[in-house]
């Protein structure tokens, strides 16, 4: 799944740069919780952010990246994500949603 940076925040180069920022947070942080809390890998290159993930975490690690990008704080996306974890683990066990 791609997402573009610039459909989403506008062309201006500095608000593409704030919203890479924010997907990609302080040393990676931000990116890391996504991936490991959705078990996607997260890939922020350009005006695009990746997610390679199975069907369950990818539509959560997409929904979080919309949220960062539509201006949600990050302990709000770390919230949704932690509220996320008892549905992820239920179809990592094999269990239909």
């Amino acid at each position: 799944e791609s997402i573009n940076i610039k459909e989403a925040v506008g062309d201006r180069q500095s608000q593409v740069q704030r919203a890479r920022g924010r997907i990609i947070g302080r040393d990676g942080k931000t990116r890391r919780i996504i991936e490991d809390l959705a078990d996607v890998y997260v890939s922020v290159y350009g005006n695009t952010v990746s997610i390679i993930g199975n069907s369950v975490g990818l539509p959560v690690a997409k929904h979080a990246i919309g949220m960062l990008l539509s201006g949600s704080e990050h302990a709000t996306v770390y919230h949704y994500l932690e509220s996320q974890r008892p549905r992820l683990r239920i179809a990592e066990m094999g269990f239909d949603l």
